[in-house]
């Protein structure tokens, strides 16, 4: 048995490794064939107010580096998200992310309010601010930086629990940080999947979704790395990581940790394969902490945040929160009783 400690922290959270199943690509379907165990933390679908039957097929189009996917955000909804599928993810010791998302504000808010009513447990929210937003014409809410920081103020209000934001891959990246950092939330996502088109050789029709996969994998560092230089907010990087690599890649700009979605679909061994190699890769280089590893004697300098006060920055972005710390095995205490 390893004695490495693959721990890292997000806000004051802490995860037990940094690799987290991705939105869309997991959930109970999976379970059994990807245990939750193997991850630091999970994400649910997407989870809207009411049922969404999302787009007709075809949905998934696979092309060369990776995946185009129009599936539409198709989900049950959430009273019937809270009553089956959150109860199964439960079951686990593992963090759960609930991904929310909505096509006006206020279905944001009323989804947290909901989520917030029905589950006492230690949950993340994840709001995915890159969905159409009806009220704008179909402009998706963090394309229009006033309805970002309305929405993001008013789900703070709501919860106290860890509230991440999923930023797209498009827009101006410091306005989204700014508005992100005022709000108090606890981390950004970054980044969500990039606008594609694809053309169906079978029948000649254009269809456009979001590609993932390693093609992205290079585009979405450069965004992290441009991060950190702007923000002391916890980064998780979402985008192409399939191995060893990609994932230490992330870990080195200053994400905190990191999401992983189209490689589950292409080898569900993945995640398991990615930790054993971690852990091996810290035991030869004598390392007992992978936070000590990426975070030498020396690698900080103190910034101000006007919101969190005088903080210590990993590589000049990461900021590490003095205040309690909530251990990942205490999200799911009252479950170690049953």
């Amino acid at each position: 048995m390893s004695t490495v400690n693959l721990e890292v922290r997000i806000g004051n959270l802490f995860l037990k490794n940094p690799l987290i199943a991705a939105a869309g690509t997991y959930g109970p379907d999976s379970f059994e064939l990807i245990p939750p165990n193997l991850f630091g933390a999970v994400c649910t679908k997407a989870v809207t107010l009411n049922p969404v039957q999302g787009n007709k097929p075809p949905r998934l189009f696979e092309v060369k580096g990776g995946l185009i996917n129009r599936i539409g955000l198709q989900n049950q909804g959430v009273h019937q998200f809270v009553e089956e599928i959150y109860p199964r993810f439960s079951q686990y010791h593992t963090p759960v992310v609930i991904n929310v998302a909505g096509f006006t504000a206020n279905e944001y808010l009323k989804i947290l309010e909901i989520l917030e009513d029905k589950i006492k447990d230690l949950v993340i929210y994840e709001l995915n601010v890159s969905c159409p937003n009806v009220e704008k014409g179909g402009m998706a809410i963090c394309q229009h930086l006033p309805s970002l920081r309305r929405l993001l103020t008013k789900a703070r209000e709501i919860t106290n629990k860890p509230l991440w934001v999923k930023l797209p891959p498009q827009g101006e990246l410091i306005k989204l940080l700014k508005v992100s950092e005022e709000t108090l939330v606890e981390a950004v996502v970054i980044a969500n999947t990039y606008r594609a088109l694809t053309i169906d050789k079978a029948t000649g029709e254009i269809y456009t979704g979001g590609l993932s996969g390693p093609a992205i994998k290079h585009l979405t560092l450069n965004l992290v790395n441009q991060a950190r230089q702007l923000t002391p907010l916890p980064i998780v990087g979402c985008g192409g990581v399939s191995d060893l690599e990609g994932l230490m890649q992330y870990l080195k700009l200053g994400a905190r940790a990191v999401q992983i979605g189209t490689s589950l679909f292409n080898n569900p061994e993945t995640p398991s394969i990615i930790i054993n190699e971690l852990d091996n890769f810290l035991n030869i280089s004598n390392q007992n902490s992978l936070w000590d590893y990426l975070n030498p004697p020396g690698s900080y300098k103190s910034i101000i945040n006007k919101n969190k006060g005088v903080g210590k920055l990993q590589m000049g972005t990461q900021k590490i929160y003095s205040g309690k710390c909530i251990g990942a095995q205490k999200i799911k205490k009252d479950k170690s009783k049953n």
